[in-house]
């Protein structure tokens, strides 16, 4: 697999940058893809891990009383099976939920993973929608924790 770890630090979005336009996590999510699509060119990331905090910065993006929840949880460890029992789930739901978005003019799927600390993601390049997903767990060393 084709993967790359990215970090942030919330406070750098929601809020007017030097040119007073607010920049958005999911302008930096565009960015990482681009650094992600350079490194690993002809590939692209077609896979988006974070944890739930994580991905509340996507739910920073959207007018305030909009209903909806990014990513989807994890259960058999293959992205079509665990989107089909997501999708199963949320009928009962009273939000909507968002399993992918396009970046970079390619679907990004968005899967939560709680193991995963806080302020980073990690972006994957999946080949086969048949391969088993393996859990992240990453062992970081000082250098790899973003403060």
């Amino acid at each position: 697999m084709f993967e790359k770890q990215y970090h942030f630090n919330p406070s750098d979005f929601n809020k007017p940058d030097y040119s007073g336009k607010e920049r958005l996590f999911w302008d930096y999510l565009e960015e990482c893809a681009s650094d992600f699509n350079a490194q690993f060119q002809p590939l692209y990331a077609n896979v988006f891990y974070g944890n739930s905090r994580t991905l509340l910065e996507f739910n920073k993006c959207l007018p305030q009383n909009d209903k909806s929840q990014f990513g989807f949880e994890k259960f058999e460890g293959n992205i079509e099976k665990d989107l089909d029992i997501n999708i199963e789930i949320d009928r009962y739901s009273q939000y909507s939920r968002i399993y992918a978005i396009q970046v970079a003019y390619h679907a990004v799927y968005i899967v939560v993973n709680d193991k995963l600390l806080d302020n980073l993601f990690w972006l994957r390049h999946n080949f086969d929608k048949n391969d088993e997903e393996k859990d992240y767990d990453p062992v970081l060393n000082e250098m790899d924790i973003y403060i």
